[in-house]
């Protein structure tokens, strides 16, 4: 009897640390991924990228579509980042689309497979003070390029890509030197909306165009 009861009192310790010791959800050995409130919070040394594209598919509810373009390790240290921003941050050079269904709930991450294509950029800003964003020749990605800036069809200006900005460094964007910005034409200030297009090489920029409101 009594070497019953040490067995089972043994049992339950054994049980006890288990339990404590057991991660919690989006957590693998001290790897943790949280998605929260449309961001993403990212602590992870040397993790599988196929594990954490898996948990954030299984966090946010949508389906992951497609195949990474190479199984590899990944590490990374940031908090509370934009969606789109976070994914930029670990898949690195592959491309992918998010697919959001008709109530705004995100329904899929498309991995496209490939690395993305050359021309890479965001428009980022259109007010009434500035026009802004940033662009790359992802295959030279030390060379600047030069940005169309359009009013519809109407080309307003051509400007170079190549003022620093710290945040393209930490994206891994070649030198950190892809930013471009115009002082928005007074033209543009005539008490009507414009449709401002950002273009290089005739390729439009992410995110554009943007509506300049009627001032």
């Amino acid at each position: 009897m009594a070497r019953l009861q040490a067995a089972t009192a043994a049992l339950a310790l054994a049980t006890a640390f288990g339990a404590r010791g057991a991660a919690a959800p989006g957590e693998s050995a001290g790897q943790v991924v949280l998605y929260r409130q449309d961001a993403l919070t990212v602590h992870v040394v040397k993790a599988p990228l196929a594990w954490v594209v898996e948990e954030i598919g299984r966090q946010t509810g949508a389906d992951i579509r497609g195949e990474l373009r190479e199984q590899r390790e990944v590490s990374a240290d940031f908090e509370a980042s934009p969606l789109p921003d976070a994914l930029h941050r670990l898949l690195g050079q592959q491309n992918f689309a998010l697919v959001y269904g008709r109530a705004g709930g995100l329904r899929a991450i498309k991995l496209l497979g490939g690395p993305q294509a050359a021309v890479q950029g965001c428009l980022d800003v259109v007010n009434a003070n500035v026009i802004a964003g940033w662009a790359m020749d992802g295959t030279k990605p030390m060379s600047p390029v030069t940005i169309d800036i359009y009013d519809g069809d109407r080309l307003l200006a051509s400007v170079p890509a190549r003022d620093f900005r710290k945040g393209l460094i930490d994206f891994g964007k070649g030198d950190g030197k892809h930013a471009f910005r115009l002082a928005t034409p007074a033209s543009l200030k005539d008490g009507r909306p414009h449709t401002i297009h950002a273009k290089c090489a005739g390729v439009e920029l992410r995110s554009s165009p943007k509506t300049l409101p009627a001032r």
